[in-house]
């Protein structure tokens, strides 16, 4: 009876072990065309637009698998006149194979190739981008913790970006030549890329690693320089945990000769003018970080400094603020406010959140020869506002 058992468990292992290499000789030579129509199903549902893989598909199984698609696309919103609001030539993405079994996913490479993207908005304000609610529910009960997935190289190569609001003068239109990260020798990531975006060159390149530590997220420096036509921003820094954002300690710069050649070029309306320069720098403390941010946009200067306990999911901060300039009305029309008046305004003041308290103290607003103070504190914890406010 014993050698009957064992007999029986002993064929029922050996079937299970050829019903499995079997299984992965036949993926391995069947392609990705088998799992074509449940792919597309699934994207689309999560998406809600249509997409469709319309070229070659391959599955290729082994230590690093690969998958590859060509002339892929996503539907646009019908009101949309563009047929595709996403489409792709062609992608690679191989993935460490190993790395299924642990808590980040490694792409050893990522590839893709002939990206064009129809982004825009209408003057209902309907975005061609978003999800039906139903797709949005589907999207949350099965999202991907991109967290937790680690890229080692990429290449992507002739990206085609617009973007169209109608608050805005004209589309901004962006062209990729070519996106790079790849490890150098000491496995640090070299990042590269250049193109333009609204006749503007745009040049980025930097350091960001190592690569080793993105698998659990700690320990990353980055030492960035992008620079857009005249206008240059760099950032340098360090982070203890990325994915928390805890423990960073960063400065970044951005600067310019011309802001209002930037502010036409992008359609925006003429708010300011003269040569621009923003300085913002984090600093870690025992418990949270310092944060500043000082410069100024033409005319109109900006000065915050304060503390915050933690980057995500705050709950308490103070902020020290003033922000200044010559002309209201240029600057709410930025935003989409008519009928401000033309004049001098400085508003300042020191904000404080405690958990579900926003608390003001010493807020000013001045415009013109006019003033108004409002000190106090709003509890949002209740779900209907309720606070005292002192104006």
């Amino acid at each position: 009876m014993t050698r009957k058992l064992l007999r029986t468990l002993l064929w029922s292992v050996a079937s299970g072990i050829v019903l499995a290499v079997a299984l992965l000789i036949y993926l391995a030579n069947a392609g990705l065309g088998v799992f074509e129509d449940p792919i597309e199903y699934l994207v689309s549902s999560a998406m809600g637009h249509e997409f469709a893989i319309d070229g070659r598909s391959e599955l290729r199984l082994g230590a690093t698998s690969r998958i590859v698609a060509e002339r892929i696309s996503l539907r646009n919103a019908e009101w949309q006149g563009e047929p595709d609001l996403l489409s792709v030539g062609h992608v690679t993405v191989a993935i460490d194979a190993w790395s299924l079994l642990g808590s980040t996913l490694v792409v050893e490479e990522f590839v893709a190739r002939d990206i064009r993207v129809r982004v825009a908005v209408d003057e209902g304000g309907r975005r061609n981008w978003t999800r039906p609610l139903a797709a949005e529910e589907a999207a949350n009960d099965g999202e991907v913790d991109t967290d937790r997935i680690a890229f080692r190289k990429v290449a992507i190569e002739s990206i085609d970006l617009s973007y169209a609001d109608p608050r805005l003068r004209r589309p901004v239109e962006a062209v990729i030549g070519m996106a790079t990260i790849e490890p150098d020798a000491s496995d640090v990531l070299d990042l590269a890329l250049h193109g333009t975006v609204n006749e503007f060159p745009l040049r980025a390149d930097g350091k960001l690693g190592p690569w080793q530590n993105f698998l659990d997220g700690r320990d990353i420096t980055a030492d960035l320089d992008l620079t857009l036509g005249q206008v240059r921003l760099s950032i340098a820094g360090s982070a203890e945990d990325l994915v928390l954002l805890e423990g960073i300690t960063a400065e970044a710069e951005l600067t310019g000769p011309e802001v209002e050649r930037v502010i036409e070029r992008f359609g925006l309306p003429p708010f300011a003018d003269g040569p621009f320069g923003v300085e913002a720098r984090v600093a870690r403390l025992d418990r949270g970080h310092q944060v500043r941010l000082e410069g100024n946009v033409g005319a109109i200067e900006v000065v915050a400094d304060g503390s915050v306990d933690r980057l995500v999911a705050t709950d308490r901060a103070e902020l020290d603020f003033s922000f200044s300039g010559p002309d209201m009305q240029y600057l709410a029309e930025l935003f989409g406010v008519n009928g401000a008046p033309a004049q001098a305004f400085r508003v300042s003041g020191v904000v404080n959140v405690e958990d579900t308290l926003l608390g003001f103290s010493d807020l000013r607003a001045k415009i013109g020869q006019s003033t108004i103070g409002v000190d106090g504190k709003v509890d949002f914890g209740a779900g209907t506002p309720d606070g005292d406010l002192a104006i």
